[in-house]
């Protein structure tokens, strides 16, 4: 049976893009957890704080935002589901301890912010849960009421932009899933940077080059075959090797079309072991409107400071949570 977490940002709001999508990639089997933070900046909120009229407001506030959020699931699903509610001033954080404690099999966020352009916008607590998730995360970019008519791969078989070898496959794995599930076309993209296709150094003759050229696409080629054959999705899935770069051809493929999701992955890290999820997908993620489904390594968090305090930390003592 599998779990799915849903960050509801706004229990009484009528858009409710996490939700929508959340019940979009859901199997029969699947099981539902409502997750909210309470947290308001307005109110003090200061460890070892005694003041007894600040704890009695947190109080009535998680049970206002209970009640609304059991209104929420009975409304919206029919059916009661685990509420969990906590007050947190890193939110992000709650989230991520939550799911892993609930083995989640998927974590559905909410991410739709407008700057003074209306341009969407990931925040810092954003960027936060995307680094720092372990598992696959589903981003709401959109208010997109047929979710999905085309289901994105962004593969890079070749690993050419530091992912382990497994990640690939996860990404085909779950996008071939949700593309069946949902009818959806999927389609398979593998850009090939043009840095990559070039001599290093001298003067070469454009000749050399577009051997060179032939040669890598050549490779990737093969390489994209062979990963949807082996993935089992060869047949009725349309591949897309392209020369370019990543955050304008992905970009340009699934902005195009409404009702795209674009399933893509990539950890790396620094040497002072900074969680990133790539130059590449940071940059095509901050430009992509439609939904997006990050997926992590099967290893992700070995090794990995940050993710081992994360998940060993203890709560806060100034979370209040309960689960109905």
């Amino acid at each position: 049976m599998q779990q799915i977490v849903i960050d509801i940002a706004d229990p009484t709001s009528k858009d409710q893009p996490a939700l929508d999508a959340a019940l979009a990639c859901r199997s029969p089997d699947s099981t539902l957890a409502l997750f909210h933070n309470v947290y308001h900046k307005s109110i003090i909120d200061e460890p070892g704080n005694k003041d007894v009229v600040l704890d009695e407001v947190r109080d009535l506030l998680l049970e206002s935002r209970h009640t609304q959020l059991e209104a929420l699931a009975s409304d919206r699903l029919g059916q009661k589901v685990s509420i969990h509610l906590v007050w947190a001033e890193q939110g992000w954080q709650e989230l991520i301890r939550f799911a892993a404690q609930s083995k989640a099999s998927l974590v559905v966020t909410q991410t739709i912010h407008k700057n003074r352009w209306q341009r969407l916008t990931l925040s810092n607590e954003d960027w936060e849960t995307i680094r720092h998730c372990p598992m696959p995360l589903l981003l709401a970019r959109a208010d997109t009421s047929d979710r999905y008519q085309q289901v994105i791969a962004a593969i890079d078989p070749l690993h050419l932009d530091d992912k382990p070898a497994s990640l690939d496959q996860k990404i085909l794995h779950h996008a071939s899933g949700l593309a069946t599930l949902h009818s959806a076309a999927l389609k398979v993209v593998n850009v090939v940077v043009p840095t990559q296709l070039a001599p290093m150094g001298g003067m070469e003759s454009a000749m050399a080059v577009c051997e060179v050229s032939e040669q890598v696409l050549d490779a990737h080629k093969e390489a994209t075959q062979r990963l949807m054959e082996a993935e089992k999705c060869s047949r009725g899935a349309d591949s897309h090797v392209v020369v370019g770069n990543p955050e304008e051809e992905i970009v340009e493929l699934a902005n195009a079309t409404p009702g795209s999701l674009v399933v893509m992955g990539g950890v790396s890290r620094t040497r002072l072991q900074r969680l990133l999820i790539g130059s590449t997908a940071e940059r095509v993620l901050d430009k992509l409107t439609g939904d997006v489904l990050i997926v992590k390594p099967a290893d992700f968090g070995v090794d990995m400071p940050a993710v081992d305090a994360l998940m060993q930390a203890s709560v806060s003592p100034m979370t209040r949570s309960f689960i109905g």
